[in-house]
């Protein structure tokens, strides 16, 4: 309980700086829309929502938090300029910090993952590329760099994103074998 508290307060406090930046930040970056799902879900745990009941969800904020995480540290986090860079605080806290939490309470929850489960973050990732990415392309604004500029970048990336988290699937199962399936 300790932990989703912990991580609950963490994405709070990180939403909380970012519409006092930009509001309009909150509605552009998968971080963002990771943090909201993750602050709803570590919320949900709180209050003792039964975990069978919270499958899904658990499974799609799991899994795109460590795509979120690995891809933010190795693909955008090297690429900001000192000017675009949120405070290093922010960074830990938003790209790693609460999704520790979320591993945490995904590990206790005892879920095993199964091949069929991967449709879950995957129409979560596609509905923000297309509810979100294109249209903000579409009007000009670029969300992250190299993406949807040269077909090699974005076909590295998106390959990456799908690799990151079909491999947290994996892990899981490993690191988690004794877990039932719901």
């Amino acid at each position: 309980m300790w932990i989703a508290a912990t991580g609950a307060c963490l994405s709070t406090v990180c939403l909380i700086w970012l519409a006092t930046v930009n509001i309009f930040s909150i509605l552009k970056y998968f971080t963002n829309w990771m943090l909201v799902l993750e602050l709803i879900t570590l919320s949900m745990k709180i209050f003792s929502v039964d975990s069978k009941k919270l499958r899904p969800i658990l499974i799609v904020v799991w899994s795109l938090g460590w795509q979120v995480s690995i891809l933010f540290w190795f693909y955008v986090y090297p690429l900001l300029t000192p000017e675009q860079a949120p405070p290093m605080w922010f960074n830990i806290l938003s790209h790693g910090g609460v999704h520790l939490c979320v591993s945490k309470v995904f590990y206790d929850s005892n879920i095993q993952v199964k091949s069929s489960d991967f449709k879950y973050p995957v129409s979560v990732s596609l509905a923000y590329f297309a509810l979100v990415v294109i249209p903000l392309k579409l009007l000009g604004i670029t969300i992250y760099p190299l993406f949807l500029v040269s077909f090699f970048p974005t076909l590295l990336i998106v390959s990456s994103s799908l690799l990151v988290t079909y491999l947290s699937f994996l892990t899981i199962n490993l690191l988690h074998p004794q877990s039932k399936s719901n």
